[in-house]
C-alpha cells in the first residue's frame, strides 16, 4: 500500500464526483 496512492485516490474521486457520470457514481464516497 503506498502513501502516495492516497492523495492521488482522492483527487480522481473529486473529479469523477465534479464529472456526475453514473458509473462512477457506483463508487461508494470515501
Amino acid at each position: 500500500m503506498d502513501t502516495t496512492h492516497i492523495p492521488a485516490t482522492c483527487d480522481l474521486c473529486d473529479a469523477h464526483k465534479g464529472d456526475g457520470s453514473g458509473a462512477f457514481r457506483v463508487l461508494p464516497p470515501v
